[in-house]
């Protein structure tokens, strides 16, 4: 057992000296690519909460929590799809779900959300 503490205490030691490796994400720089205005897109996204990526349809698909307590905005819908320049192609809702949507997640294997 003294054999085994010694060898982890050593190795700890060691790793503890080595330079540390920089994790990929952090070299990356990130950039501001498009803004668009979603409140001002015809049935109108307030307050997009989630966003997620169908790369195989090469579409946006953005939900918003908080339209369904704007009376006056309020149209039943509270999922967007867009293309990646920003323009809106359809709207759908969470209805079975939830009216508030917090955030989503697209899985590409099986199209669903």
């Amino acid at each position: 057992m003294k054999k085994f503490l010694r060898c982890a205490l050593f190795l700890s030691v060691v790793c503890s000296l080595l330079p540390g490796a920089q994790p990929a994400a952090a070299a990356t720089k990130a950039s501001v690519v498009r803004v668009t205005l979603t409140s001002s897109w015809p049935t109108h996204s307030p307050d997009p909460m989630g966003l997620t990526y169908d790369a195989k349809a090469r579409k946006l698909l953005v939900s918003d929590s908080e339209v369904d307590e704007i009376p006056s905005l309020w149209k039943g819908k509270n999922l967007f799809v867009a293309k990646r320049g920003g323009r809106l192609l359809s709207t759908r809702t969470f209805k079975k779900f939830t009216r508030e949507p917090e955030d989503l997640a697209w899985d590409g294997k099986h199209q669903v959300l």
